[in-house]
């Protein structure tokens, strides 16, 4: 089973490129009042995005005071809490940067469960599969993030064929790592030596017919093939720093950021050569 198409199952929805399906019609005014069908507290702090599969909507969240982090669930036509599962307490990192939260990565769904990251205490980061009424079905700790200057961490889960794939792109020895959607097991793990820490979030795209994972970070940007981590290609360009993800069209990956310099680029997918840059950046 997988989220359907009007579904919007992960960080930058159904195709991975934030766009929703062309049927969609989408108010394009909003006030206090207008257009609101329901409203709803959200309790703690967190800036991960909600998904929404079927009647559900998924988002995380933590209680900075109690010192939770948790995942909330609420019936996407009524606003209604369906339930809050308190994942991990007492492992908050001592700091993070202050325009960040504990609860920043989206959850990722593949129709039948959901999946939820959280970076905490000693520099982890623990992944959780979780079924439709909050249940955990297993967890695993998916290795190390080191952040610069305790900035903390905001990269979300992908559901890629069967697994789920976490970026750590740490300072120093990175990696990107899958595990086995039904089982926690890991599938693979590629290394990513990396000068500075980035923050952007890996996606999965079709690009000349061929499935493959884009990742912005490390120097450089690059893909890799969802079923084996194999690298597929890679292209050195922008400063070490990012924190946001690449989109792409009809063949050209377009990538953008860097700390402290600034650069959007244009690459062709197929010779990998960069098409254009201009020293802008969206950070």
């Amino acid at each position: 089973m997988s989220a359907a198409n009007s579904d919007w199952p992960s960080w930058r929805g159904p195709f991975g490129n934030g766009t929703a399906e062309s049927v969609q019609t989408l108010p394009t005014e909003f006030s206090a009042t207008k257009q609101v069908v329901w409203k709803a507290p959200v309790p703690g702090r967190g800036h991960s995005s909600p998904v929404v599969v079927g009647d559900r909507i998924f988002l995380t969240t933590a209680r900075e005071d109690e010192g939770s982090q948790s995942v909330l669930c609420y019936s996407f036509s009524s606003g209604e809490l369906l339930w809050e599962k308190i994942l991990i307490e007492g492992k908050l990192p001592q700091k993070i940067h202050g325009k960040n939260t504990h609860a920043s990565p989206s959850v990722a769904s593949d129709g039948e469960r959901i999946f939820v990251l959280f970076f905490v205490k000693g520099d982890r980061l623990h992944l959780f599969s979780l079924d439709w009424d909050g249940n955990e079905l297993w967890r695993k700790d998916v290795g190390r993030f080191y952040p610069e200057r305790a900035f903390g961490y905001g990269t979300s889960p992908l559901v890629a064929g069967d697994n789920v794939v976490v970026a750590a792109e740490s300072q120093g020895d990175g990696d990107i790592a899958a595990f086995n959607r039904s089982t926690g097991k890991e599938a693979w793990r590629t290394k990513r030596r990396a000068e500075r820490p980035s923050y952007g979030t890996h996606l999965l795209a079709k690009i000349n017919g061929t499935d493959q994972i884009l990742l912005n970070g490390a120097d450089r940007v690059a893909s890799y093939d969802p079923e084996s981590g194999q690298e597929l290609w890679s292209v050195d360009g922008g400063d070490p720093l990012i924190a946001n993800t690449v989109v792409w069209k009809d063949g050209v990956v377009f990538a953008s950021g860097g700390y402290p310099g600034k650069k959007t680029w244009a690459i062709d997918a197929g010779s990998q050569e960069i098409l254009w840059s201009h020293p802008v950046k969206c950070y």
